[in-house]
């Protein structure tokens, strides 16, 4: 028995070395053959030195809609901007998760860019950094916000909340909420590190993938071989996108069977408060650092899909961040009228593919918060605001 052990243990031996030695000279071969990989899918650096691989242009293509993403020098999305605050520029940072970020539009059609032409259009000399990273809640943020942003030294940190933001930090204390420091956070995010390593950084996994892509996705085969102007504009031509019941079904389906969505309770659980309670500890922890070095901050909430289209959506989220904001003097906007009002006339995401905003949609929350901005004398350094504690803006 014990020989036939051992037989079995040199066979599986060998034939994983066989194995190992077959696929390094197929990754040999790709490389010096065919230039793979060619970082197709390199789209974050697996270290904390940057929000996005520096000096990149990035085709963005793993999802409903392709999109081109374009980094500056310093690693953020957007134009080139120095590290050093220009004289007589009032320097907006906008912090927070994919909404910020800007999945599945590009540059110019993202909430910051277009925010920063819209106060830009009123006479505003302002520069808005893109300080997002997409799949982050609060203490990401503040990660980012202490090893990014306050070395750039803004006016104002404008933080677009997202419901999936409290539902993302079930189970994480408080003190891990204030005192993350790595982007490498857990073994969710140790696995996609790996995940992008294999993927990304091998020509074969890189070529398995394109093809796998391939196959899948006509979007993906449409933007690989060059897409015309005309077929860019149609990307957020969505099957079904009129039918705004049925897109309603589909988002409210699709968050009772994927999280704990407190977008869906006209009651919070016990979890739930003490998630939401949590959320504002560490709310408070980003206020204090950033008035510290006489940054003011802004909270802006943005509405999800049912809360636009359905006018019996419950608004306790809405209503216990609103309070969490005035106690600690945060102005708070809830741009969900605006987004309401737009809604009727246009079509702002992308569902019921996905619920992430279209360019439309981006615009909507670049226009409410720009608008605030503006009239509550927040685009101003170093000066005295005339900001309320909360607002509306419709």
């Amino acid at each position: 028995m014990g020989r036939k052990c051992f037989a079995i243990l040199r066979y599986i031996a060998w034939l994983g070395l066989s194995t190992a030695l077959v696929l390094l000279a197929v990754e040999g071969t790709l490389r010096l053959a065919f230039g793979l990989p060619k970082g197709l899918f390199y789209f974050r650096p697996v270290d904390n030195q940057s929000l996005y691989l520096p000096n990149a242009t990035l085709q963005m293509v793993m999802g409903p809609v392709p999109y081109t993403v374009k980094t500056n020098s310093l690693g953020f999305r957007g134009p080139e901007i120095t590290l050093e605050k220009p004289a007589g520029l009032v320097r907006i940072a906008a912090i927070g998760d994919s909404v910020t970020d800007g999945f599945y539009v590009d540059n110019d059609d993202t909430y910051p860019a277009q925010m920063e032409r819209v106060l830009r259009e009123r006479a505003v000399a302002v520069e808005v950094v893109n300080a997002a990273r997409g799949n982050s809640s609060i203490d990401l943020e503040y990660a980012i916000l202490r090893r990014f942003v306050l070395r750039l030294k803004p006016d104002l940190v404008v933080l677009a909340f997202v419901a999936n933001d409290i539902d993302d930090l079930r189970g994480v204390g408080r003190e891990n909420l204030i005192n993350r420091d790595s982007f490498a956070f857990g073994p969710e995010q140790a696995a996609a590190a790996s995940e992008t390593l294999l993927l990304a950084r091998t020509a074969l996994g890189e070529l398995v993938l394109d093809a796998s892509l391939r196959m899948r996705f006509e979007n993906y085969r449409r933007f690989q071989r060059g897409m015309s102007v005309t077929e860019r504009a149609g990307r957020y031509t969505i099957p079904g996108q009129e039918d705004q019941v049925e897109c309603l079904r589909v988002f409210v389906e699709q968050h009772a069977a994927r999280n704990d969505s407190v977008l869906l309770y006209k009651a919070f659980t016990p979890q739930q408060q003490e998630t939401i309670a949590n959320y504002a500890y560490a709310l408070g922890h980003m206020h204090q650092t950033l008035a510290a070095q006489g940054t003011r901050l802004l909270f802006v909430y943005t509405p999800g899909y049912n809360e636009i289209h359905d006018p019996a959506a419950p608004r306790i989220l809405c209503a216990a961040l609103r309070k969490s904001c005035e106690e600690q003097g945060i102005p708070f906007v809830d741009t969900t009228p605006a987004f309401q009002t737009a809604s009727k006339k246009e079509i702002l995401d992308l569902a019921p593919a996905d619920f992430h905003y279209n360019p439309a949609g981006n615009r909507v929350l670049a226009e409410a918060v720009g608008m605030y901005i503006a009239e509550n004398g927040l685009a101003r350094p170093g000066a005295e605001s005339t900001l309320q504690t909360e607002g509306e803006v419709r």
